[in-house]
């Protein structure tokens, strides 16, 4: 299913805020800036005419640039929420007393009917504030355009999500993920797939397979690619990990009592048994670890 917008084209006008310090701001462009902004803006909404993939799947899923994340239930983004509430009482950017170096991100708003609208968010990066396509120089009350790079606000040529309809449209889902806290869910998430492994195949030291998750990016995914897929965890049994174990030399224990023993040194090797990720190949008999296609080399196990 492809995103369909109707009246987009109509509409005439937008609006402009600033997050500072997590307060939201309205700021005032003049229209000939305005009437600019708004026509980069609405070709960049009609660029995303390819599929919608639910937010569930963005793990593991390799999006094409026209594609994008639909988050159906907004109404689990808290912080989201809270920033949308602050826009209709949002308060005037005043030069001097907000600081533009404090800009954590943008909002557009783009009115589509009495209803209706489009709402942009973009996360200011000060890295990029040379490159950006759409210059703006505080002059006054207002912002305006201008040719020189030194004063950019707005980089143009991306959007990282949208909300429209009580949905999120979703581009980038890491800065998605910094502007609406949504990674602590992901936190959650992942260690609920933790207790579900646990629950088919018992882990020692669980506690501190939890605190590497909570520290390393890379296990969160890998957890959260497992909670995608965790009928294939419910066909690994404790003899079939010991095989595995056995007959590829990894550094994995099994406890007495037949628990994987979780080991932070070992970690990518036991993640790996948790996703299925070892197969032989039938037509070399080589081992592999199929998400990356690295060949395994043996070992003569954990001394």
């Amino acid at each position: 299913m492809s995103l369909l917008i109707s009246g987009l084209e109509n509409s005439q006008s937008m609006l402009i805020y600033l997050c500072i310090e997590d307060k939201i701001k309205e700021i005032t462009v003049t229209r000939e800036t305005m009437d600019n902004l708004l026509a980069l803006y609405k070709e960049k909404i009609n660029f995303y005419d390819g599929e919608l993939i639910p937010y569930d799947n963005h793990y593991g899923y390799k999006k094409e640039r026209n594609e994008l994340y639909e988050y159906s239930d907004i109404s689990k983004l808290t912080k989201l929420n809270e920033y949308l509430s602050q826009i209709p009482a949002s308060q005037q950017f005043r030069l001097g007393e907000d600081k533009l170096e404090n800009l954590n991100f943008y909002i557009i708003k783009i009115p589509i009917d009495a209803e209706k609208s489009i709402i942009i968010f973009k996360k200011y990066q000060t890295i990029k504030r040379f490159y950006g396509t759409k210059p703006l120089l505080f002059e006054g009350t207002s912002f305006k355009e201008q040719d020189n790079k030194k004063f950019l606000l707005f980089e143009t040529n991306n959007i990282d999500f949208f909300v429209y309809s009580d949905k999120v449209y979703i581009n980038s889902a890491f800065f998605f993920q910094s502007i609406t806290n949504e990674n602590a869910t992901d936190f959650s998430k992942a260690r609920e797939v933790i207790r579900s492994i646990n629950d088919i195949i018992p882990i020692e030291n669980i506690d501190a397979l939890i605190s590497d998750m909570e520290n390393n990016n890379s296990i969160k995914r890998s957890l959260l690619n497992i909670a995608n897929n965790l009928d294939i965890i419910s066909n690994i049994n404790i003899d079939g990990i010991k095989n595995i174990i056995n007959d590829l030399g990894l550094n994995v224990e099994i406890s007495p009592d037949n628990k994987i023993v979780y080991d932070t040194k070992y970690k990518t090797e036991i993640l790996d048994i948790f996703q299925d990720n070892y197969l032989t190949s039938q037509m070399t008999n080589s081992d592999y670890r199929t998400n990356s296609k690295i060949k395994v080399t043996k070992s003569s196990g954990k001394q």
